[in-house]
């Protein structure tokens, strides 16, 4: 499964980064919109989620918990400053999609018994001390040790030419955002990559 996030930071408007990547084949985006106002998400969902509903896209929204449940999403991601996941699916019910952000073994035990959908592994490449490929089957190791059996996601900082050394470590999904958004060329980008894990 390719996951896009939406990145605030580029060029491209985030309608049009998502129009984009829905016409190239991707089933699943996270709307993220750090610093922005609950009115400029709430546009924006507005805009993209009659898209999403005609392709049955699934749309979910990073955070911001009671905004996804006004705008009735899918979901929501959930990283370490945001609700609780257990507030989170009290909030939203049984049927939305609660993702959690998680670095260490130490994180993902830490909400292996609560009722979340995914986890997603990350920064893969970003930051100070970011995964990477070591990093990442190590973590998922210590998820099947443990007999933790979470549906998994590699993000932060994926690129295309990573997705080959990941999918067979085993994780469920791949999330994709500046690869995508910054690309000269990002529906061809996103094009190629759905076709090349079919």
């Amino acid at each position: 499964m390719i996951q896009f996030i939406t990145d605030y930071g580029a060029n491209m408007p985030i309608v049009d980064q998502v129009e984009c990547v829905i016409n190239a084949g991707c089933r699943w985006v996270e709307v993220r919109m750090d610093g922005a106002t609950d009115e400029e998400i709430a546009e924006t969902i507005n805009k993209i989620k009659p898209l999403c509903l005609k392709t049955e896209t699934f749309l979910i929204l990073s955070g911001h918990v009671e905004l996804a449940k006004l705008l009735d999403v899918g979901g929501v991601h959930l990283r370490h400053n945001d609700m609780l996941p257990s507030k989170a699916r009290l909030a939203l019910g049984p049927a939305a999609v609660i993702g959690i952000s998680a670095h260490t073994y130490e994180d993902i035990h830490a909400v292996s018994s609560l009722d979340i959908d995914y986890i997603a592994l990350e920064p893969f490449k970003e930051g100070p001390q970011p995964l990477g490929i070591d990093g990442t089957a190590k973590l998922l190791k210590e998820m099947k040790d443990n007999q933790i059996e979470t549906a998994t996601v590699a993000e932060g900082g994926v690129d295309s030419k990573d997705i080959d050394q990941l999918l067979p470590l085993g994780v469920n999904g791949i999330a994709l955002c500046e690869c995508i958004a910054r690309s000269k060329e990002p529906f061809q980008k996103m094009k190629k990559i759905i076709n090349r894990i079919k």
